[in-house]
């Protein structure tokens, strides 16, 4: 066969089993692809001197479509949630065709009643932020109802804080069907398979660390993981729970220790550096590197089953009989930032975490996507 006619096969295979046209997220796996809506975690400084803030800009990369009579082709009403889900505010955004809007943490919560900021306050190592979620749902916002919802957002979020000299970005949450951000098992694309929800599943996270300096000379040195899960532990009539992750920190020697790490509510933003290990771990000074082993474990009791612990991103039944339902999303972020004695040499990163995925029938259909099974144990 000639090369050109080889050339040509190949590119007719391609197309076969490929396709063209709109990319398509494999299902059950956090994929960047162009989504109906997007999901945006969020935290800024309450004290006007703290400048941390989450901005975001969310593109419309259709652009054809249907307008309405002001020049629309796409609405959202953006949902703000707490970090226990706990739903406190909505904006309304339009998009004319290739546009972008863009808003951040800071401008939403300016707008909050008081009783809304306590909502939305949480204290991490003795400093007051704002933080929460952002779920951006399209076809839901003041103007005409479309008849045609389209994957046609892409989202990019930046955690800035400009003055102290950092800039980290990270893409916005892709719900390419929809999003299903009930409290129960939510931050799921609103599409199934078989019956079985699309969430976002995972057994274990491996999270990075790295601490350049001592926090007590460098205090805008530090690490965040930040975690947001499709739901809080349980606290209902028939079941509560804690939830953890539990597993072991490991430095960059291969000294390993274990550790059990609170997530209680949905949006958890965990301060490293205070929970990392002491000896043998980094036996002397900075920097400190290293990563983490953890499972998601949740350790619940129902009053007719009694205690029983949940392995993995699974939901319960909190109705009568007790029985394991289907799965919720989580989704996960190393955020580390380095002090310097100049802002020109601070600097700061995040990375998605790695994950392993539950075993969910059907769900992801692609083979090669490994996963460990998600389960409840009894003692």
């Amino acid at each position: 066969m000639k090369i050109r006619s080889l050339l040509t096969v190949v590119a007719a295979l391609s197309l076969l089993l490929f396709g063209v046209g709109t990319a398509h997220a494999v299902f059950g796996v956090a994929d960047d692809v162009p989504a109906r809506d997007v999901v945006i975690p969020v935290i800024c400084g309450v004290d006007a001197t703290n400048e941390i803030n989450t901005n975001w800009a969310i593109a419309d990369v259709l652009g054809a479509g249907v307008v309405d009579l002001n020049g629309f082709v796409a609405h959202a009403l953006a949902h703000l949630h707490n970090v226990s889900s706990k739903h406190v505010h909505d904006y309304s955004y339009d998009w004319t065709p290739n546009d972008v809007v863009v808003d951040n943490c800071k401008a939403l919560t300016a707008a909050l009643s008081p009783a809304e900021k306590t909502d939305m306050t949480v204290t991490i190592s003795g400093v007051d932020y704002y933080a929460g979620y952002v779920v951006v749902n399209q076809n839901n916002g003041p103007g005409p109802v479309f008849t045609t919802v389209l994957e046609r957002f892409t989202a990019w979020v930046y955690l800035v804080d400009a003055l102290k000299g950092f800039a980290s970005g990270f893409n916005g949450l892709s719900m390419e069907f929809g999003t299903n951000d009930a409290a129960n098992g939510g931050l799921r694309e609103a599409f199934s398979i078989g019956g079985v929800s699309q969430a976002i599943t995972a057994f274990t996270l491996y999270p990075r660390y790295f601490l350049n300096n001592d926090t007590a000379l460098f205090p805008d040195t530090y690490n965040w993981w930040m975690v947001l899960l499709g739901r809080n532990q349980y606290n209902t009539l028939n079941v509560t729970s804690t939830r953890f992750l539990e597993g072991f920190i490991c430095d960059e020697e291969e000294n390993c220790q274990s550790t059990g790490i609170p997530i209680p509510v949905e949006f958890n933003v965990i301060d490293v550096g205070p929970i990392l290990p002491g000896l043998p771990l980094h036996p002397a000074g900075f920097p400190k590197g290293g990563f983490a082993l953890l499972n998601i474990v949740e350790h619940a009791n129902g009053i007719i089953v009694g205690a029983f612990t949940i392995h993995g991103t699974r939901n319960v039944s909190t109705s009568l009989p007790l029985a394991l339902t289907d799965w919720y999303s989580v989704f996960g972020w190393s955020y580390e930032r380095a002090q310097a004695t100049s802002v020109l040499a601070s600097w700061d990163v995040i990375h998605p975490m790695f994950r392993t995925y539950c075993n969910v029938p059907n769900i992801p259909a692609d083979p090669y996507i490994t996963g460990i099974p998600c389960v409840v144990s009894v003692p």
